[in-house]
This record gives C-alpha cells, sequence and structure tokens, in this order.
C-alpha cells in the first residue's frame, strides 16, 4: 500500500529551476513523481505544500536593499497561498561560509551585522508569517530533506504541523480595515497584491462599504 502512495505523490519543479536540480531530483527518489512546469509561486509544490529555494545572499538581497520591498512582496504573495498550504523557505547556502565571501569583497563590511539582521530575519518569518524554514549548507542536502518533508506533511500527516491562519484575517489586518470591507475589495478586484497596488483611490471607493477616507488610507498603506 505505501509503495503505491509513494508512486503518486508527486512534486513540481519550477521550469527556471537549474538543470542540473531538474534532473538530479528525480534519481533520488525515484519511487516518487516530478514534473517540470512553470510555477506562478515557489519552486517547488505538491499538492499541500509550497517552498521557496533561496541562497544567504538571495535572502539578504531581497530582505536588505530598497528597505526590503521585494521581500514583503514576495512574503504577501506567498501568504496568500496559507489558505490551503504548508508554506516553506529552502535556504540552501553555508551561512559562515557566505559571510567568509562576503568579508573577502568587502574587508569594512560588518559581517556580524548582516548574520544578526539575517538570523532576525528568519525568525520574523517563522514567528510572524508562519513559514517553515530549512536551512542546509549542503546543498544537495537540502533538496533531500525539502523532499522528505514534502512528503511526511501530504502523505504521512505525522509533523504535527500548526492549524495554518486565515489570510483574509491577516490581510484586513496589513490594511488596517474591517474584515467585511476586506472581503468586499477582495470580491471586487480580488486578491493579487501586484493589481491591487496598482488601484487609485476612486478604484476602491466602487467598493460597497468604502467611502473616500477608507480609500485613501488604503492607497497610502
Amino acid at each position: 500500500m505505501l509503495d503505491i502512495t509513494r508512486r503518486k505523490f508527486c512534486i513540481t519543479i519550477d521550469s527556471r529551476e537549474p538543470a542540473w536540480i531538474k534532473e538530479w531530483l528525480p534519481t533520488q527518489f525515484p519511487e516518487y513523481k516530478f514534473v517540470v512546469e512553470k510555477l506562478e509561486e515557489g519552486d517547488y509544490q505538491c499538492g499541500c505544500v509550497l517552498v521557496e529555494r533561496k541562497t544567504w545572499r538571495d535572502l539578504y538581497s531581497s530582505a536588505y536593499n530598497d528597505k526590503g520591498e521585494r521581500l514583503d512582496t514576495q512574503r504577501m504573495r506567498l501568504i496568500t497561498h496559507q489558505e490551503d498550504k504548508i508554506v516553506c523557505f529552502l535556504i540552501t547556502e553555508d551561512l559562515d561560509e557566505y559571510l567568509v565571501k562576503t568579508k573577502i569583497a568587502k574587508k569594512f563590511i560588518n559581517v556580524e551585522a548582516i548574520r544578526e539582521f539575517l538570523e532576525s530575519t528568519v525568525a520574523s518569518l517563522m514567528s510572524r508569517d508562519n513559514f517553515r524554514i530549512i536551512c542546509g549548507a549542503h546543498e544537495k542536502g537540502a533538496l533531500r530533506t525539502m523532499v522528505r518533508m514534502m512528503y511526511k506533511i501530504e502523505v504521512m500527516q505525522d509533523l504535527n504541523i500548526p492549524c495554518m491562519r486565515n489570510p483574509d484575517v491577516h490581510m484586513a489586518k496589513l490594511l488596517d480595515i474591517p474584515l467585511s470591507l476586506w472581503l468586499n475589495i477582495k470580491g471586487t478586484h480580488g486578491s493579487s497584491m501586484t493589481h491591487l497596488c496598482s488601484l487609485k483611490e476612486s478604484d476602491y471607493t466602487k467598493v460597497k462599504g468604502c467611502g473616500k477616507a477608507r480609500a485613501k488610507k488604503i492607497v497610502c498603506n
């Protein structure tokens, strides 16, 4: 029975992932099915798990540059998937090795400050956003751990994963508006953050229960 379940277990790999990963990963788990196609969000996905892969360099760049706008935008998009998925970050790089390389490239940079910043960022992703974090100094080992974790969550259901939060409640808190108003906005304009950020005050005033003052506040947020 377990062998049949394993053959049915499927992981989708984003088509933009490195070619070696798309070729290597299926050889490590021949009992599972792997599909390569473009994912709108994340880099790996099964029925109820979505994984975003980053290196420490990627994480630092997206969390530090432009006041962290890139990471904030990405995590807000990923949060919307928590309605029916466990969302994880897979960090595939040795932190100490990354800091040494950074120190060599920029002699006067404070690498310990960077370490603290990155560790605080990871802690925030875990505690504030309820994301799961997998850190692996060796990329192949981290990828294998990711697959085993996805299988345990999807098929074995034995990791005691806490209940996922309601993303609608999160969005209402983020915009500082009542949940009922957010649901009206969602029903009128959808939940795409990119689209919502492009709307004008006049677009929001068309939503039931949203006056000019509230619309201005939403656009300013």
